[in-house]
Order: C-alpha cells, then structure tokens, then sequence
C-alpha cells in the first residue's frame, strides 16, 4: 500500500523530485517481491533477532510519532530509501501523518475481503491485517484479497503469510 500510495503522491512534484521518487518505488517493489520477511528486507542492517521490535518501530515511524520510534529506523530508511522518507517525513509537518491513512486503507481491504467472503459462504476470522480462512478455500480469499488491494490502492500485491500447511 505505501508502493501505491508514493506512486499516486509522485504525480504531483515535477522532475527531478518525482523521478527520485519512483525510482526509489521500484526500488522498494523490487525488495517486496523478492519474498521472505519485509522488515527484515527493507531494513537488513537490523539484527534478525529484533524483527519485531523492527516492525514496531517501522510503524511508529510511519505514524509521524516523532522522539518515539528507534532513531536507527529513520538513519536505515534515509540511507536506502531517502526521497520515499522525505514524503513520509513532510506529512508530519502537515500533521497528516502517512501511517493512519495506510491503515485505513489496509482496514477497507480486510472488510471488504471480510464481506465477498461472507457472500461466498467462506467463515473467516480477522486478525489484525490478516483473514484465517478454512485451508480448503485459501485461494478463494488471496484472490478476493488481491482484488480488494487492487480496486483501493491500484496495485497488485504479494499476498502470503501461509501459517499452516498440512
């Protein structure tokens, strides 16, 4: 979602600025569709070990919490990803901050997702920013996932996180 959303922000600055920006977009696509752990991609001068504490302080970091989140996030992200933090950063200034509107996003595709389920007769439980689903219709939901993410945010996402398999 924060792929798409720089994306649709880039088009309006002009040269230089916009082209720092996508280049630095396909970058962080690039990263995310490689697979495995997207914290521990976008930040792998981060020990292992501190993934979740990495994730949290991603998060806090996107909120605008200023003074709160580990300043080793904000030196990692500047240092590979320095445009795409400068936009992350001026919402704060704006007091708009790029976190809550992402989550909104994110909250309208798993209830959407929740909902086409529910009309297909697929019991679902949400988790968070996750759907547990019957094993039997697991791509049923990616596919209804996918295609929530698609018609909200304009881009086709990696959908995983298979926690199970028999």
């Amino acid at each position: 979602m924060l792929s798409a959303e720089i994306e649709r922000r880039a088009k309006f600055f002009n040269g230089e600025r916009q082209g720092k920006l996508m280049s630095e977009r396909e970058e962080y696509r690039l990263l995310l569709n490689q697979g495995g752990d997207a914290y521990l991609r976008i930040l792998p001068e981060l020990p292992r070990e501190f993934r979740k504490k990495t994730k949290r302080n991603l998060q806090i970091f996107l909120n605008a919490k200023s003074g709160k989140s580990d300043p080793a996030i904000g030196k990692a992200l500047r240092k590979r990803f320095p445009s795409i933090v400068a936009m992350i950063t001026g919402q704060n200034k704006s007091g708009k901050p790029l976190g809550p509107f992402l989550q909104s996003l994110e909250n309208r595709v798993i209830r959407a997702s929740i909902k086409a389920l529910k009309e297909r007769g697929v019991h679902c439980i949400p988790i968070v920013d996750e759907i547990l689903v019957p094993w039997s219709r697991r791509d049923e939901a990616i596919e209804i996932m996918s295609n929530a993410i698609f018609e909200r945010c304009g881009t086709r996402a990696i959908i995983s996180g298979v926690r199970y398999e028999p």
